[in-house]
């Protein structure tokens, strides 16, 4: 870029050889990369780029030499001079040190998280948007539920709240699209791997959608009037099977999208397979009534486990004069044998595998056009 342009930028990165050179300010990199450099009205790009390439040349000619430091001695460099991360040449892709391909894994996840909360800095609105969404439908459900005192219909409102939060995180697929080119061609150049980038991304979701969720369960929980109040620790969990449910359906978009190859595949392939999953939770047939040959589809629901988790937190142990209470539901969609923290250990289990599958499918699933 011209020098006008090189300066208008907020945030530098340079990179050499797939290593990090370089992150911080315009005017600092000149002070700390181009120090010792003639600079003759020159464009500080290019005398950016001509430090780089002379770097990478001392790095293969240390890579011919004999390695006499230590991992520890290359991490003091890099903290002694912060705006400088050469990790040295111990950090290239050849490198067989577990020690060394856990630093730079280290390092790359904190790039990526950082490059994140840029975007997401920058894109404020469609937080707004989708924390504003949330507010409407948690009122939305609060008024068609509010009063609402059946055990069968107040298990309704779980039911289209784990199918809300979780379909609330499609729009994964279509940002995961938009990136898709720029993460083949850097993943091709051995700038990172898979598992940074996909940690980054959800970690970043994750802590967004601390402040959805919560604010969805709020609403709902208090309006509708669900067991215990807001002041209990009933709804501390109800909170975190939705949390839990925000980000499988995060990972789970993340994995259809991964393996589709374009972006109307996978909102087709999404719906279908999450309907899927919706429909062996036991809310529409019991589980103790799906026929044998489906029993399977039970087990790997992880939807399943949430309205499970969900309904044993509202209903167990409950009784009803007419003998029709929460422990009549429980038996009646077959969760009568189980106890919550198991099923939610289940859950979770199954939320941690759909980040498994989401980060294999990245990484030996590509569409890369060669």
């Amino acid at each position: 870029p011209s020098e006008t342009i090189f300066m208008m930028f907020d945030k530098l990165l340079i990179v050499g050889d797939g290593l990090p050179r370089y992150i911080g300010t315009p005017d600092q990199a000149m002070s700390v990369l181009g120090e010792g450099v003639a600079v003759p009205e020159r464009n500080p790009a290019e005398v950016l780029m001509e430090f780089v390439q002379e770097e990478n040349k001392k790095d293969l000619a240390r890579n011919n030499g004999a390695m006499s430091a230590t991992a520890a001695s290359s991490l003091a460099t890099s903290k002694a001079t912060p705006h400088h991360f050469n990790l040295d040449n111990r950090l290239t892709r050849d490198s067989d040190s577990k020690e060394i391909s856990y630093l730079a894994t280290g390092y790359h996840l904190y790039v990526h998280i950082t490059r994140n909360l840029l975007i997401m800095k920058n894109s404020k609105r469609a937080v707004m948007v989708a924390f504003m969404r949330n507010i409407l439908v948690a009122i939305w459900y609060g008024c068609v539920y509010f009063g609402q005192t059946t055990p069968h219909t107040l298990a309704s409102v779980c039911y289209f709240s784990q199918q809300f939060i979780c379909m609330s995180n499609l729009q994964a697929i279509p940002v995961f699209f938009s990136e898709r080119a720029l993460f083949y061609r850097e993943r091709s150049s051995g700038l990172y791997t898979e598992l940074p980038y996909f940690l980054a991304r959800v970690i970043v979701n994750a802590g967004t959608q601390v402040l959805l969720v919560s604010a969805y369960s709020i609403i709902v929980y208090s309006m509708v009037g669900l067991r215990d109040g807001v002041a209990s620790q009933r709804f501390v969990f109800f909170t975190g099977v939705m949390w839990f449910l925000s980000i499988a359906g995060y990972a789970f978009s993340n994995f259809i999208a991964a393996m589709t190859p374009n972006q109307q595949s996978a909102m087709n392939l999404y719906s279908a397979m999450f309907q899927f999953f919706m429909f062996f939770c036991g809310y529409s047939i019991p589980v103790s009534e799906v026929p044998t040959y489906w029993s399977w589809a039970t087990h790997i629901s992880f939807a399943r486990y949430s309205f499970e988790s969900l309904a044993l937190n509202e209903f167990a142990y409950e009784e009803d004069d007419d003998g029709v209470g929460g422990t009549y539901w429980l038996d009646y969609w077959g969760f009568n044998t189980t106890t919550k923290a198991k099923t939610f250990a289940w859950f979770v289990t199954s939320v941690a595998g759909f980040h498994v599958v989401a980060w294999a499918a990245m990484k030996y699933v590509s569409y890369e056009r060669r």
